[in-house]
Order: C-alpha cells, then sequence, then structure tokens
C-alpha cells in the first residue's frame, strides 16, 4: 500500500531517469492543473486537522519526478502519472492503458523505487467496458477489503493478462531481459512467470485510477468552484475571491512544472554547493527544491491572491476565452452570450457522449456517424453565409435554423436539438469546423498565456 515517507526514502533520493514533458502545451497545462488541485487537497486535508500552535505537515508535491508527479501526503508517497485523452478515441481500452495510458511506465517505476510507493492513474477519460473496468475493480478490492471481491478465476485472469501487456511493453515496463520477447510475438503466445504475476498483484494493490477529471477545454473553468470554493470556505475566506486564488496557486505550480520555482540563495546556491563539495544526495535535494510545492506554499498563495484578487486577474485577460471553441467563436465575430452557450453545449454533448461510449459497447461508431451529419450540415451552413466578409453569426444562425433533434436521432440517447448543437460545438473545438478562415489557434493561445503570464509576474 506504499511506506511511510522518511527522509531517506527512496522517491526523494533516488534521481529521476528522464523528464519526461507533457506532448503538447495543451496537455501541459492541463498536468499542472490536475497536479495544483491535488496540492488544493492536502491544503484542505491540513486546515481540517489544523490545531494551534501546529505548523503544517511535510505534505507536498513534487513535479516531474520519476513521474508526471509525487505527492507526499501523511508520511505515504504516490506516484502520479497524468494522462489526458481527446474525447474522440473515447474511454480506455485495454490495449491502450499499458502504453498510451502510462501503466507499463508506472509499473517500471514503482518497481524501481523498491515497490514502495502508491500509484495513481489521472484522466479525464474513463475505463472502458470490459477488462479495463474490471481492472479498475480488482485494484479497489486488493486494497480495500470491504470492496466487492472478484471471483478468483477472473482475479488471476486479469493479473495474468496484465503480465502479458507489461511483458508485451517490455522496455517501457522495464521487465528483466530474460522475461522480454520479440515485439512481434502474439500475445496469446506470451506466458509471464510466477514471479512477475506476483509482482503484478502488488502493483494492482497500490493502483488507483483517478478517472473523470474535467476536459483541458473545461477545467480552468471548472476548477475554482471544484477544488478552490471548499477550501476557502474552511479558511473562512469570502469564495468572491475563488478564481485569483486559483490562478495564484495554479501558476506557483506552473512554474514548479517547468523546474523554475524560486528557493533560497537561488542560482547562488548551485556555486555555494560547488565550493562546499556537496555529494549526489545534497545535489539531488538541492535539484527537488525549485520542483517542491509544499501546503504552506499554497496557503501562501491563497493568501496573497485573497487579499487583492485583483493582482491576479486582469479584467481583460480573464475575460478573454483560451479553448479552442471560444477562441474561434470570437475570431469569428460571435458575442460573448453565444460562445459561452456553445461552451455549455459542447459539455452538454461530451458528457453524454462519455457516459454512453463508456457503458455500451460499440456505441462510438454510431457517435462518429452522427458527427459525420453534422459536418454535413455544418458544410452546407457555411457554404450558405461564406460569401458575407465576417460571416460568423451568420453561419451560428444557419446552424440553429438547421440543426435539429433529427441530426442525431439514430443515437441511443434522448435526442435534442441542443444535444445536436453540441456535437457540432464539440466539432469546432476539434477543429473540423470553422467559422470564419482558418488560423493558428495553439499559437493564438500561447499568445494570450504568456499575456496573461506576464500580468501575473508583473503583480
Amino acid at each position: 500500500m506504499g511506506e511511510r515517507v522518511t527522509a531517506d526514502h527512496p522517491v526523494q533520493t533516488s534521481p529521476s531517469p528522464e523528464d519526461a514533458g507533457a506532448d503538447t502545451s495543451d496537455k501541459f497545462e492541463w498536468q499542472a492543473a490536475v497536479a495544483a488541485a491535488d496540492g488544493l487537497a492536502l491544503a484542505a486535508s491540513y486546515i481540517q486537522k489544523r490545531r494551534p500552535g501546529i505548523e503544517p505537515d511535510n505534505s507536498s508535491v513534487i513535479c516531474e519526478h520519476h513521474e508526471d508527479y509525487v505527492v507526499l501526503s501523511h508520511g505515504v508517497s504516490e506516484l502520479v502519472s497524468v494522462k489526458h485523452r481527446d474525447l474522440a478515441p473515447g474511454s480506455w481500452t485495454w490495449a491502450t492503458l499499458a502504453d498510451d495510458g502510462g501503466l507499463a511506465h508506472l509499473f517500471n517505476r514503482w518497481k524501481e523505487l523498491g515497490e514502495s510507493c502508491r500509484t495513481r492513474l489521472v484522466t479525464n477519460a474513463a475505463l472502458g467496458y470490459g477488462e479495463p473496468v474490471d481492472l479498475g475493480r480488482l485494484c479497489l478490492s486488493l486494497r480495500d477489503s470491504s470492496a466487492d471481491p472478484i471471483p478468483e478465476l477472473k482475479r488471476e485472469a486479469l493479473i495474468k493478462s496484465f503480465g502479458v501487456e507489461m511483458i508485451h511493453h517490455g522496455k517501457i515496463s522495464g521487465i528483466p531481459s530474460e522475461w522480454r520477447v520479440d515485439e512481434k510475438t502474439p500475445k496469446k503466445q506470451i506466458r509471464p512467470p510466477g514471479e512477475l504475476l506476483r509482482q503484478v498483484e502488488r502493483f494492482l494493490t497500490t493502483l488507483t485510477f483517478d478517472e473523470g477529471r474535467p476536459h483541458r477545454d473545461h477545467i480552468a473553468d471548472a476548477s475554482p468552484a471544484m477544488y478552490v470554493e471548499p477550501l476557502l470556505e474552511l479558511l473562512k475566506v469570502p469564495v468572491s475571491a475563488m478564481r485569483a486564488c486559483w490562478l495564484a496557486v495554479l501558476s506557483v505550480f506552473d512554474r514548479r512544472m517547468k523546474a523554475r520555482g524560486k528557493f533560497p540563495m537561488g542560482e547562488l546556491a548551485r556555486l555555494i554547493a560547488l565550493h562546499q563539495g556537496e555529494n549526489r544526495s545534497q545535489a539531488l535535494a538541492r535539484s527537488l527544491k525549485p520542483r517542491t510545492i509544499t501546503v504552506t506554499d499554497i496557503l501562501i498563495a491563497i493568501e496573497m491572491a485573497a487579499m487583492n484578487p485583483g493582482a491576479y486577474e486582469d479584467a481583460h485577460l480573464s475575460a478573454t476565452p483560451l479553448t479552442r471553441l471560444s477562441l474561434k467563436l470570437e475570431d469569428g465575430g460571435l458575442t460573448a452570450t453565444t460562445v459561452s452557450a456553445a461552451e455549455a453545449l459542447a459539455d452538454h454533448w461530451r458528457r453524454t457522449r462519455h457516459q454512453h461510449v463508456a457503458d455500451v459497447p460499440g456505441i462510438a461508431a454510431e457517435f462518429a456517424v452522427a458527427e459525420l451529419e453534422l459536418l454535413q450540415l455544418a458544410s452546407d451552413a457555411a457554404e450558405a453565409v461564406s460569401s458575407e466578409n465576417k460571416y460568423g453569426p451568420l453561419m451560428w444562425k444557419e446552424l440553429r435554423r438547421t440543426v435539429g433533434a433529427d441530426a442525431v436521432g439514430g443515437l441511443p440517447v434522448k435526442a435534442s436539438a441542443g444535444l445536436a448543437m453540441g456535437g457540432v460545438c464539440d466539432l469546432v473545438s476539434q477543429c473540423r469546423i470553422w467559422f470564419g478562415p482558418r488560423f493558428d489557434v495553439l499559437a493564438r493561445q500561447a499568445e494570450l498565456r504568456q499575456q496573461l503570464e506576464s500580468v501575473r509576474v508583473a503583480s
């Protein structure tokens, strides 16, 4: 279940083999946001147990060390792998969990750290029907005796299947060379040794699936109410400051994810250490300081933001949409009210799709067919109005006129015009529908984020 963390625990004394950055800036920022949410949970846990004269414990988050981040809480270490999954692929399948889902790498790091940590996969997606869902249930039953037990035969089959995946992805999972097979070997021919199966069972006992985090297009808007407001209530701080507090905490995590945190003496500390002949352990401890966020760091950030919310929220930039959907609609000339409505409609579509794709095998294909119908309607609307200069508002009106419940009538859900328009808005966010000339959405996002960061730094 994870050993108690001491001053010489392997997670703090072992150098990480690599710095695994995010695939894109969007995913990196989502990673910082989910880590910030974990940090806020640590702070809330401390506040709930706080007594006069008692200082915060050493609960903290270490960014980009061994995994995407490490949580040190109540004397226990937890390796956390963060995997954002776009909506088109749907829920996690068995074939994607080990590699794309990061479980093979997580298994490797857990093993190399002496099997001394808890492990967790944080994701916005759900575990797919069949083996993935069963694996989640098995992990729960292994660590919680009060959970529904898994039949012995199914338990053995799942452990064996997971062992097969670790062998199939041997380079990532780091299993001994004598257990590895040729990459072209069919999985049906792989026979995991008993020692590996026992190790797999121990690993699964430590593993938690943290599903359903907000999608990267929504986490910025959802987080203040989800994660900050409850903490502010504990602190008896006005909840009107929750967005400013979220931005303050997020900026700390964003800097630490990039190893740009401040610590005493700054770069001068490295030169002093060289003069004093620091050893490898001391050098590692120093290098982790700019990657570490403590409960005290989080509480200070909240206190500063609550005292002066305006310093963390520039009126223009805080209102500037940063999602792909919002940027494209704004560029097309649509009003802020329409942009807000479009975000809500897209969220309705995504939640509906996510729920049914996770629960019903094969349903993803039916949603794909519905999306083709919506693309055709959007194409017709664009052709009808694109001769105008700024045709975004006209195209929106045309879509409202032509896109009805029948466009999604083939889906096994309650069809409505709102759901269908939500599908259109989601396709806009995927850059498959445009309300004006194409532009570099990622570059625009980066430019606006840089402006927001400049405001924060200047404050």
